[in-house]
């Protein structure tokens, strides 16, 4: 039964405020408890976001842990209007002279009869319209009396047999001449359109065939032939794109600016982790000067453990390295008092120029020695992945948790108990000063 007090009507004491005096003192180690909680808390957060980051880390690593990775190269040719080129990975650094003879294009049947709306009748009666692209094989249309030219056009599109049926206006708004047009959706040889029955007024007859691209590249003995004019099967790694006839130079360089571009990410995500960590461990004055205030992860032995781990792979050199470029230090990326990494980007580009394969393979390795952007990767999957440092820290917290909350549970019942004693025993006491305080009015008014 809940006990109701009234404070003091009896005592003239505040028995309300006693009570909750006292009971603040009894919560104290509660408060501690859930101060203790709230950390542990924080520090999970904490541990969780610095995850994010490793893993944006890991990204910018994966992106240049390997050599071919990290040497972005970039096509250019001497003549766009002739031969567009594109270089991807694996591509390899240098020129050759590309002659187109021909150029990839497609098949075009057209009528020779035209009519004058889209919804003109296009035969006689019932009968087929048939026709083939290269070897695949016939597509047939069944046409009627009633059959317009819009009709033939959709029923055709509809067979998605590789063309493309239009109906084309070679006249005027004026005086219309609305022609059917097919268009094979490929380019070579083998899109050629073979019109094999023609039961309509229209007339139509391929106006035009299929034909292969043909080309030499310098260095390569005899032509090439591609049905498309865009293809990336002749140099490993680069996409050409044949648009007209003619001759054009196409060479292929290091990019220089993506390859710094990358870098760039990598040292941000670097900074950004590290920061992080360096943020969350910091131990300040409170705003008012008297007290202290802990960062999340200033006890945090796994976020420090982090960061010692990803600074001795900033750090290390490849063994194996014959030339000036051995670590980072030496292409320009250094590390400051607070731990982030200042990139010097004039030193950077200077050492690409001068061994480019050298500078790739800090990041990448080269086959004896793993680079760094490898090593932080690999060590980055292990930290975040089921049994690394940061997924068992965030366990062992998690127990932690779940013990502190049992014990501020405990704590929690044992301060109600304690505050409803206080109040079942100044009810008491009220009681007893009420009923004494009747006795003595009683006498009074008895010796009166």
């Amino acid at each position: 039964m809940a006990v109701l007090t009234v404070g003091g009507l009896a005592t003239g004491l505040d028995t309300n405020t006693l009570i909750d005096q006292l009971v603040q003192i009894q919560s104290q180690p509660l408060q501690i408890l859930q101060d203790q909680l709230s950390s542990v808390q924080a520090t999970q957060t904490s541990l969780a976001t610095l995850g994010t980051k490793l893993s944006a880390l890991k990204t910018a690593a994966d992106a240049v842990k390997s050599v071919g990775d990290f040497l972005v190269r970039k096509a250019t040719s001497s003549s766009e209007t002739i031969v567009g080129a594109a270089a991807g990975s694996g591509a390899a650094a240098g020129s050759v002279t590309v002659t187109v003879t021909k150029v990839a294009h497609g098949s075009v049947a057209s009528a020779t009869v035209g009519a004058t709306s889209t919804s003109d009748t296009i035969a006689a009666g019932a009968g087929f319209f048939k026709f083939t692209v290269g070897s695949g094989a016939e597509q047939s249309v069944a046409v009627s009396a009633t059959t317009t030219l819009q009709d033939l056009v959709n029923a055709i599109n509809d067979l998605g047999a590789g063309v493309t049926a239009s109906a084309v206006n070679l006249g005027t708004a004026a005086s219309p001449d609305y022609r059917l047009q097919l268009t094979s959706n490929t380019t070579g040889a083998s899109s050629t359109i073979a019109v094999t029955q023609d039961d309509t007024t229209l007339g139509v007859a391929v106006s035009q065939t299929g034909q292969n691209a043909e080309f030499t590249i310098s260095g390569f003995a005899g032509t090439f032939q591609r049905e498309s004019n865009t293809f990336s099967d002749v140099l490993p790694g680069v996409t050409f794109n044949l648009k007209s006839e003619g001759t054009a130079t196409i060479t292929v360089a290091d990019d220089a600016d993506a390859i710094v571009e990358k870098v760039k990410a990598l040292v941000s995500a670097f900074n950004d982790a590290v920061g992080f960590v360096a943020e969350q461990s910091a131990i300040t004055k409170s705003s008012d000067g008297k007290g202290l205030v802990v960062g999340s992860l200033a006890s945090s032995s796994t976020a420090s453990g982090v960061v010692d781990t990803l600074h001795s792979i900033f750090s290390e050199a490849l063994t194996a390295a014959t030339t000036q470029y051995v670590n980072l230090s030496s292409v320009g990326l250094q590390t400051q008092q607070d731990g982030t990494i200042a990139f010097d980007e004039g030193a950077f580009r200077t050492a690409l120029t001068a061994d480019p394969e050298a500078v790739a393979e800090i990041f990448g390795g080269n086959g004896t020695d793993a680079g760094v952007a490898t090593d932080l990767s690999a060590y980055i999957l292990e930290a975040t992945g089921a049994q690394g440092s940061i997924t068992l820290g965030s366990s062992s917290l998690d127990t932690e948790i779940r013990g502190l909350q049992d014990e501020i549970d405990a704590a929690q019942r044992q301060v109600d108990a304690f505050e409803a004693d206080l109040k079942s025993q100044f009810a008491a006491l009220e009681a007893l000063v009420s009923g004494l305080q009747q006795q003595g009015t009683f006498l009074t008014q008895a010796f009166k």
